[in-house]
């Protein structure tokens, strides 16, 4: 009899997280997942005596709360049969799933929440096949490499042949607002239901299905992308107009208590633990003049009431001065090398050692995503994503690249999407971010890549190795824009005569081109004077051929767009 090398993974991951529109919804999704990989680990230790590979929890690590990914290796001993091992894993992740929905129901019934359920669309979705998890096993031999790199190639064509089993359907029903493969399980009377839809975080014309709810009933409050993006600007407002923005913070409440504007719950955002989406003017002005959806459902007295702190709020905004800065930062970081590293591990004792690591950075994650006063949304092996302001997030791929570096001993490169605020925020937000890491930054490897998506226009894009030091280099620039020591329409000036010596292989020449540049400083004049000496120098320092001209102009461009969010 043979020991037994089995590989689970829990599906369709990607699907499952990115049919999300709210932060409750992406946070809950990762999570959820997490506990299902959890679980079957667990069946499979408990039942089987199993040996786990991935999931490995490090040393002084409450196993509870440990990172954990969508994927489980473990070595089934002998006598063990695999078959009945993946079986038990996966009964162990349905009855998970299975909690989750039970769990948000009892929400929904402890707060009196009627939101207008079918019961029959409900059961229906429920009994349907709502988790996948896919498994493959091969016998353990001495060379454990090949044994690993099998059972990788049979799980990967495992992942590729779905059984294709049918929703349960109905005539007539709308799809789901966040996954069109399904239909509603909420019933149609949308006004009659419609206070206590908004109460559980439901727009009035949202339609969701069974996952759709528990995501967005999920454990609880999480923060909005709102509140994420405009913690600068919040942080500056009550520390420099402190009268004003308590007057603000004060109507946003009173609108909380309408439910209006949902809570968040993070210590972190304690100064003003609110959705801050009413702190834009736009949407503001929705509210004062009852375009708002969310006002469906209210009584006259009061929407007026809502109608009137939305008054009050853009009259506080106004006497501030200064608007909040509607663009939030996605980061993605993907370790480089990685699966160089797995396949180089000779052991079962190798790999474990180096799942351990990995495991350790992931746990270790979410506090720095913390500090810099964003969210972590994912941290397992060498991935993560996370949610943060845009000026935070630069110092935070760098904590990050830096703790990888000392917990892995490998390069950890990164990629930061800039998106407006009212974004799709799974389809295109975090997608922008997977792109800058893998076109850009994996391409070069131990690098940061950061790409800002404006409402209009291209996007304007760099990717700088850790080496030459990105994080110096934005705050560099940041603070001579500060002090008015470069003019603002430098970057234009650089992009125009990049574009205007393009294709002319005679002036890609890193002489011509500082002569060029340095003529062109001498003509600009900043809010300070003129350009000094040190900083004409470091300037021209960046110059070297058309396509570093080309990403100077990009990242002063990037740079002020990053001032742009923070309070001056």
């Amino acid at each position: 009899m043979t020991s037994h090398l089995l590989m689970l993974s829990i599906g369709p991951v990607a699907e499952f997280i990115e049919s999300s529109r709210r932060t409750r919804d992406l946070f809950f999704s990762s999570e959820l997942v997490a506990l299902m990989a959890r679980a079957a680990a667990y069946r499979l230790r408990s039942e089987f005596e199993a040996e786990l590979i991935i999931p490995t929890f490090p040393s002084g690590v409450d196993e509870r709360s440990a990172p954990v990914s969508d994927q489980v290796l473990a070595v089934i001993p002998a006598g063990g049969d695999p078959k009945s091992a993946a079986q038990e894993a996966r009964e162990a992740a349905r009855d998970e799933w299975s909690k989750a929905s039970e769990r948000a129901r009892k929400y929904l019934a402890d707060k009196r929440l009627d939101i207008g359920i079918d019961e029959e669309a409900w059961k229906a979705q429920l009994d349907s096949d709502l988790v996948e998890l896919f498994a493959a096993w091969v016998p353990l031999e001495d060379d454990y490499a090949v044994s690993r790199a099998t059972v990788e190639a049979l799980l990967a064509a495992r992942e590729v042949l779905t059984d294709f089993a049918p929703n349960p359907t109905a005539l007539s029903v709308p799809k789901s607002s966040l996954d069109g493969r399904r239909e509603t399980v909420l019933q149609r009377e949308r006004a009659r239901f419609a206070r206590e839809r908004a109460r559980a975080g439901i727009k009035g014309q949202e339609e969701l299905d069974l996952p759709g709810i528990v995501k967005r009933i999920g454990t609880g409050r999480f923060p909005s992308i709102s509140r994420i993006a405009l913690d600068a600007w919040i942080e500056g407002a009550n520390r420099d107009h402190s009268k004003s923005f308590r007057s603000i913070r004060e109507a946003i409440e009173r609108l909380a208590g309408l439910d209006l504007v949902s809570r968040v719950s993070e210590s972190i955002y304690g100064d003003f633990p609110y959705d801050a989406e009413l702190l834009l003017e736009s949407r503001v002005k929705l509210l004062r003049d009852g375009k708002n959806d969310d006002l469906e459902g209210l009584g006259e007295g009061d929407r007026k009431e809502a109608q009137r702190q939305a008054e009050m709020i853009l009259g506080q905004l106004d006497t501030i001065g200064k608007r909040p800065f509607p663009y939030v930062a996605t980061l993605c970081a993907d370790g480089d090398g990685i699966g160089q590293w797995t396949r180089a591990c000779k052991t079962v004792a190798e790999h474990r050692e180096l799942a351990e690591k990995l495991s350790r950075f992931a746990w270790k994650t979410p506090a720095i995503v913390t500090k810099n006063r964003g969210v972590s949304v994912f941290a397992g092996g060498d991935d993560v994503l996370a949610f943060l302001p845009i000026d935070r997030a630069v110092p935070c791929a760098h904590e990050l690249q830096s703790l990888f570096l000392h917990e892995v001993g490998g390069t950890l490169s990164v990629g930061i999407a800039i998106n407006h605020l009212l974004t799709p925020m799974a389809g295109t937000m975090v997608t922008h971010a997977r792109e800058a890491l893998d076109v850009r930054a994996k391409s070069r490897k131990n690098a940061l890549a950061i790409v800002l998506e404006k409402r209009s226009g291209a996007p304007t894009s760099v990717c700088l190795p850790w080496n030459d030091c990105p994080e110096e280099r934005v705050r560099k620039w940041i603070s001579l824009l500060d002090a008015k020591r470069i003019p603002e329409g430098l970057s234009h000036d650089l992009y125009v005569l990049a574009r205007e010596y393009e294709g002319i292989e005679a002036l890609n020449n890193e002489e011509i081109l500082r002569k060029e540049v340095r003529r062109l400083l001498g003509k600009k004049r900043p809010a300070s004077g003129e350009i000094v000496g040190e900083d004409r120098e470091y300037i021209l320092g960046r110059v070297h051929n058309l396509e570093s001209l080309q990403s100077l102009a990009d990242e002063i461009i990037i740079a002020q767009n990053i001032q742009k969010g923070c309070f001056r």
